[in-house]
């Protein structure tokens, strides 16, 4: 059939001449299919280049004359980089593609920009900085017969060169054809294989250019990244909105192309009738819409005036109806709206419409063909056998979408609407409006609903109670935050007019889509009452995060009766997905269910889930005679996540202060009568106008309760209740740049302020909390003009008691074991990371929240995520009361203190925590510190005591001094309680050091030199050696210890020492050291088996002198079974490019960053590991030298390394 087309069409006359491309090309005549992509194979012959990295070939003949915009080729150039000139000249380099992997509006440089004269009569199937991939080759091939014959062009096995951007494919392929006679142009595509970094956007150029640059000479076929590739789009000039965006889908919905995706340009013939689109409904709710009235656009796409030709409608199926219209004038390049008669489906089912025209010149595009379900109660736009293409929404900004929905017969009422979204996980709503009496286009809001989380695909959203309707009405999507809704459409070219609007939000004055150029069409579905319809509207439980151990996950869903009958003993399935696999079924029944009433529905099966990972939720209804089966299936994602291996402070979040925040819904548990308290750890960034921390008020005077920071810095707790609304100030005020730990609590007889345990502001207040129906908002307040939090957070706790002083004291260090206090609840430890919008509820009682105005994946520059470096995890506790001179003792946490000349009271808290301290290490100069001791020391005083000197003696860990140590081998540091960077060298030598038992001593002057974190630093005592990094991870039942050292300066050997308890070590092995060595040296030790009998063991190395001097390194934990990702890197220091190897056993998601040693992630990607060795290059860009932290982490657990970059 293509034969014989090509032959008929090189008969014909054509009329290209030496005049502008875009008149012998023009963009309307282009063309986009999906068809079969055939690899050349064998077939043809190899194309030469010197590389495969911006190499040009010589001159290749076509095989026949091509004619391209008034001139005949007969060869053409090859570029290594996705294009080709036709011609035997030479372009002016292969590097004819962006300078940046990210081609914004409009794009500099590139092929389409060139000036240079030997940068014309180029085609760009791919034009972008590519390279050679595995198996790379470069083919053309010329087949068929005289007349007809096609040249083929292949790029085969191609990749991008690595960028600032990740690689988005690994592997992809695709063609360049010439068709002889006809002057055709195909570009198509083959697979392209995605590579395992986070999708992000990049750009290449597509299209076609003739003699220069000018928009006259330039046909571009334009996509957004989340746009698939049949959606793309032909336009006369170069790009001014997006180029040609693409992207992987890694963690985003950035569709891969579908092979055979082909992109036509077609020239100019004599005679060319062409169908546009056909503008009809997908889903036709018969009785509702009579007569139907189908419209078609058709253009006169070619050089001579038509005159008295039909274009045919004709409807084949369950309904059959054929018309036709006689056009008396088209005049060249012109299109017109044909209007058929109208027709009446009787019969539910499937039709075909077709719109063509007779043969002409060119027959490809004579026919368009849409797809029609008949039905009772259900209209769209969309037809109902083609995927999204992509989504709409607004980006930066809030706004609403509609599409108008014609409306005839009898009156009837909208109780659903089904909406599809090619991207989920964003706070919407939907809505309905009437006309406007005045120009018939979107009129008053009747109804919206409340907001609802999306979901990718179809979500159907009640309307209850339902809307009347007896003429045209609209519905759309009302996007209240600044993440875009990701509203799915499909591409409609041209868009029918006075349908599709979209305006401000709760506008009057909406803009057609029309005008706009925008041609999308709405995948929104308005659907009527009948009398037999039920389905799931939403997955309730488990919510959308869920911690690993969590117990009691029985699922339940919320069913809804659209129908006008009451129905009884409905069916209902529940089936839960991980990788595609049913791990979890139940089914069960709903008794009665009254017409427009909903229900809940608890699966009497467990879902006890044993690894974390992205689990999809369905739940569906089985009701007989059911009329709308398209609403019976709700599904949502859970995500299953796994803290457990996370013994530190972690990952916390930062918001800009302009519009981040995150939203909790609301429960009752929020407003719990007569006690509650807040708490959490709060870094502001600036002070100096009014900034919220957390709030309960939907407005400035439906209030709850708030936390605030005021424009001084004093926090600022505000209580209503039934007894009116009572406001509590600290004494004591925040500074920017330093962390806090803030408390606030009611009793039903006072409100209390603490910050740092301290209690530094109280009111008295009485009554039951005033309750309000609006969400709980941390860094934001409720209202039209909410404030905003401009800081970093992390440890926020929600109680329904009122917290002691001495538990809020006792627990500011000390993270929670998860589900452990019925009185908690809502904890957030802000451990999810990025690429993630919702952050998990620790308490046990999903109130999760969800993300906004966020940049999730750190790309901007207000990243949220960054790692925490407070001190957080399980230390020793010591309370103490001293109220007089003497020696008391903290026996837990190894600390004694004797008071001289002490007056007056205080109580005296101490947390320590065996290890090093978080974030930066404390250093000196000259000389600098060669080791820290590991274990930290935060001591709060709490009271106003006087004393002349206070001996504090802190006890060290066995064999860290040496017989020949003195006192100034031995420093004391300290920092702010909450800080995770600069350290003071507070005391230069120690007063008193005794080698066995290890202690050291520091004479404090005076009680204010308490309230600080401590750390102990060696100078020429411990070891002149620098541990860069200690690893210990599971391999099967070995573990696997690697360390690395530098700068050694008479090191002999290091002993491994394993504990089952993290106290008590023996030695397990030793190894001999490099001795001096300056550079970078790395060890490693296999302890073998050791996990066929332990679930988890602790390691540590003593690092052994020449002269007999010990220092010993960090404790780690190694557990089996599960907890524990496995990775290698090298190399280590890197210069541009660090390897990282990581063996999966279970593969999925993993995360990798790198942060810098205040914790802020400067580098972060997304892969998707297989079972066994995975291997991922990284080449983070814009690094500065220096040390940074590398975590790789999965639902096996994770990993960190100090990382040097050269």
């Amino acid at each position: 059939m293509k034969k014989s087309l090509l032959l008929l069409l090189a008969l014909v006359f054509f009329v290209q001449s030496k005049a502008q491309l875009t008149t012998n090309y023009p963009a309307t005549n282009g063309i986009i299919t999906v068809g079969t992509y055939v690899d050349l194979g064998t077939n043809g012959t190899t194309i030469t280049t010197a590389n495969y990295d911006d190499a040009l070939s010589s001159s290749i003949p076509i095989g026949f004359t091509f004619n391209y915009n008034g001139n005949a080729f007969t060869d053409f150039i090859f570029s290594t980089n996705g294009f080709i000139k036709l011609g035997t000249t030479t372009p002016s380099t292969s590097a004819l593609y962006y300078p940046g992997p990210q081609g914004t509006a409009p794009p500099t440089g590139g092929l389409f920009n060139s000036t240079n004269t030997a940068d014309v009569n180029m085609i760009a199937a791919f034009c972008m900085d590519l390279i050679g991939a595995t198996g790379v080759e470069y083919r053309y091939y010329t087949s068929g017969s005289v007349g007809s014959r096609v040249c083929t062009i292949q790029w085969k096995n191609i990749t991008e060169k690595a960028s600032t951007v990740l690689t988005q494919y690994s592997n992809f392929s695709f063609q360049i054809k010439l068709y002889e006679g006809s002057n055709m142009i195909d570009v198509v595509y083959g697979t392209a294989t995605s590579s395992t970094n986070a999708s992000a956007f990049k750009s290449a150029i597509v299209g076609i250019k003739g003699a220069s640059n000018a928009s006259t000479e330039i046909v571009s076929v334009t996509k957004g990244s989340v746009t698939a590739w049949n959606g793309g789009s032909f336009a006369a000039g170069n790009y001014t909105g997006n180029s040609f965006n693409f992207g992987n889908s890694v963690g985003a919905s950035r569709p891969l192309p579908t092979p055979g995706t082909t992109y036509t340009f077609v020239p100019v013939y004599a005679n060319d009738l062409a169908v546009l689109t056909i503008y009809t409904l997908g889903k036709l709710p018969k009785q509702y819409v009579t007569p139907q009235y189908i419209r078609a656009r058709v253009k006169n796409s070619g050089t001579a005036i038509q005159t008295n030709f039909k274009v045919y409608l004709q409807v084949r199926g369950v309904n059959s109806f054929d018309d036709s219209v006689t056009i008396a004038s088209l005049a060249s390049n012109t299109d017109i709206t044909v209007s058929f008669a109208g027709y009446t489906s009787y019969i539910d089912g499937i039709d075909t419409i077709k719109v063509f025209v007779n043969p002409d010149n060119n027959n490809l595009n004579n026919l368009q063909k849409n797809i029609q379900l008949v039905n009772d109660v259900i209209y769209a736009y969309a037809d109902p056998t083609i995927p999204a293409a992509g989504g709409v929404g607004f980006t930066g900004g809030t706004g609403q979408f509609c599409a108008k929905f014609p409306y005839s017969g009898i009156t009837n009422s909208v109780n659903q609407i089904g909406v599809n979204f090619f991207g989920g996980g964003i706070p919407l709503q939907v809505g309905i409006w009437g006309k406007n009496a005045t120009n018939g286009g979107p009129g008053t809001l009747l109804w919206s609903s409340a907001q609802f989380t999306s979901v990718t695909g179809l979500n159907t959203v009640p309307v209850n109670p339902p809307v009347s309707v007896s003429d045209t009405f609209f519905v759309g999507v009302i996007q209240p935050t600044t993440n875009n809704s990701n509203f799915a459409y499909q591409p409609e070219i041209p868009v029918r007019d006075k349908t599709f609007f979209y305006g401000p939000l709760n506008t009057t004055t909406w803009t057609d889509f029309s005008t706009a150029s925008s041609n999308f069409r709405f995948m929104i579905e308005p659907r009527f009452q009948s009398p037999n319809d039920v389905g799931a509207i939403s997955i309730d439980y488990p919510c959308q995060i869920v911690p690993l151990g969590q117990g009691s996950l029985y699922p339940f869903v919320t069913i809804y009766n659209y129908g006008l009958l009451s129905q009884t003993n409905v069916p209902v399935t529940c089936q839960i997905y991980l990788n595609n696999t049913a791990v979890y079924t139940s089914t069960t029944s709903a008794t009665t269910l009254a017409s427009g009433a909903s229900t809940q529905v608890n699966f009497p099966t467990l879902f006890a889930p044993t690894q974390a990972g992205i689990y999809t939720i369905k739940s569906w209804t089985n009701l007989t005679g059911d009329a709308s089966a398209g609403n019976d299936t709700a599904s949502s994602t859970l995500q299953i996540v796994d803290y457990s291996g996370i013994t530190d402070a972690g990952i916390r979040v930062q918001f800009d202060g302009v519009d981040d925040h995150i939203s909790v819904p609301n429960t009752l548990a929020f407003t719990p009568g007569s006690m509650f308290t807040l708490e959490g750890w709060f870094n502001p960034t600036a002070i100096g106008s009014s900034r919220v921390l957390v709030s309960k008020d939907s407005s400035a005077t439906a209030l709850s309760y708030n936390l605030t920071l005021s424009p001084a810095g004093n926090i600022v707790f505000t209580v209503s209740t039934s007894a009116g609304v009572v406001s509590a100030t600290s004494s004591s005020v925040l500074s920017a740049g330093n962390w806090y730990h803030v408390a606030a609590t009611y009793d039903a007889a006072n409100i209390n302020v603490y910050i740092n345990g301290a209690l530094v502001g109280t009111a008295a207040q009485t009554g039951f909390l005033t309750s309000n129906n609006g969400p709980l908002y941390l860094a934001r307040t409720g209202g039209a003009a909410p404030q905003y939090f401009n800081g970093g957070m992390d440890e926020f706790r929600f109680w329904t008691i009122a917290k002691s002083a001495a538990d809020i004291r006792a627990g500011m260090h000390t993270r929670v074991t998860p589900f452990s206090d019925p009185n908690l609840v809502c904890y957030f430890r802000f451990d999810e990371g990025t690429g993630t919008y919702y952050t998990a509820d620790e308490s046990g009682n999903c109130n999760n929240g969800t993300l906004v105005n966020m940049d999730i994946n750190n790309t901007s520059t207000s990243p949220v995520w960054y790692l925490s470096t407070i001190p957080l995890g399980a230390p020793a506790i010591d309370t103490l009361l001293v109220t007089g001179s003497g020696a008391v003792t903290f026996p837990n946490t190894n600390l004694s203190v004797n008071f001289t000349n002490y007056v007056g009271g205080a109580t005296y808290y101490v947390h320590m925590f065996n290890k090093v301290p978080t974030g930066t290490q404390p250093t000196t100069t000259p000389g600098g510190i060669t080791a820290v001791h590991p274990r930290t020391w935060i001591i709060y005083q709490y009271g106003t005591p006087t004393f002349t000197s206070a001996d504090a003696t802190f006890n060290l860990i066995a064999n860290t001094l040496l017989p020949t140590a003195v006192n100034s081998d031995v420093k004391l540091f300290n920092r702010a309680n909450g800080a995770g960077s600069g350290w003071a060298l507070t005391q230069n030598a120690a007063t008193a050091l005794n080698i066995s038992p290890a202690q050291a001593t520091f004479t404090f002057g005076n009680a204010g030199q308490f309230n600080q974190q401590f750390v102990i630093g060696g100078n020429n005592n411990p070891l002149p050696i620098k541990l860069i990094s200690f690893i210990a991870r599971a391999s099967e039942n070995n573990s696997l210890l690697q360390w690395q050292t530098s700068s050694e300066e008479n090191t002999e050997h290091f002993v491994i020492e394993r504990s089952d308890d993290g106290v008590n070590f023996e030695q397990i092995g030793k190894q001999k050291a490099f001795g001096n060595h300056s550079d970078f040296n790395n060890y490693s030790f296999v302890d073998k088996g050791v996990g066929a009998n332990h679930s988890k063991v602790f390691y540590r190395l003593r690092m052994i002198d020449f002269d007999g001097r010990t220092n010993f390194s960090n404790v780690q934990s190694v557990r089996f079974g599960r907890d524990v990702v496995s990775v290698t890197t090298q190399p280590n220091p890197f210069h541009d490019k660090l390897m990282i190897s990581i063996y999966s056993r279970e593969g999925g998601s993993t995360l990798v960053t790198l942060s810098d040693l205040q914790g802020k992630v400067v580098y972060s990607t997304s892969v998707i590991t297989s079972i066994g060795q995975n291997d991922l290059s990284i080449q983070p860009t814009n690094l500065a030298s220096g040390m940074y932290v590398l975590r790789v982490s999965n639902k096996e657990g994770f990993f960190t390394q100090k990382i040097v970059k050269e």
